[in-house]
């Protein structure tokens, strides 16, 4: 098989998988049931990623790589704050959109419904890499941010998971409240954060 033909083939599994795990708990996922919707054998899925965790954790790593939210740089310094956060927001909505099956899998294991120490590790550095995004707002070195500052940021983080969980799930609330409710949050959490940190 040519090198595209794996590419594409490792790419159906994974947008299978994707959302089977955004559907289901782990336990209740089925990897017949994923090579099925694939169109390809299991034993090609446990050749291409070995086990159903490896699967998992290649999952969890793509949605990773999907940029958790635009460069922050430069934001308090626009003429209109609230402007240039909506903006940011709107972006990363877009992000998240075209990668609806990756979030929606994402914030069932954000919400506790895997304990593996791997899978929460990628969820943690992501979580930091976020809370550096942020803080470089409002400082040059994000890394001697005091623990408060970073608690701080954290309680953004998690009120970013449920709004967005709100509107890809749930369903009570649809993007354009979304954007409303994080652009407004945003622009009140960069201008908090100095008083943290101050």
């Amino acid at each position: 098989m040519s090198a595209d033909g794996v590419t594409d083939r490792r790419d159906r599994i994974l947008r299978a998988a994707s959302r089977h795990f955004a559907s289901n708990h782990y336990d209740k996922v089925s990897t017949v049931a994923i090579a099925n919707e694939a169109g390809v054998n299991r034993g090609w899925l446990y050749h291409e990623f070995g086990s159903k965790r490896d699967l998992y954790l290649a999952v969890m790593n793509r949605t990773v790589r999907t940029p958790t939210l635009p460069s922050l740089s430069g934001l308090v310094a626009s003429d209109d704050l609230g402007a240039a956060a909506d903006k940011v927001v709107a972006r990363w909505l877009d992000e998240v959109d075209s990668h609806r099956e990756s979030y929606l899998a994402l914030h069932r294991v954000h919400t506790g419904s895997h304990s593996d120490p791997v899978i929460r590790g990628i969820l943690r550095e992501m979580h930091e890499g976020t809370i550096d995004s942020v803080l470089a707002t409002a400082m040059s070195d994000p890394a001697a941010a005091p623990p408060a500052a970073r608690a701080v940021v954290a309680c953004f983080g998690e009120f970013a998971y449920q709004a967005l969980w709100e509107w890809l799930e749930s369903g009570r609330l649809d993007r354009s409240r979304v954007q409303t409710v994080l652009s407004h949050a945003l622009v009140s959490l960069i201008e908090l954060v100095p008083e943290v940190v101050g």
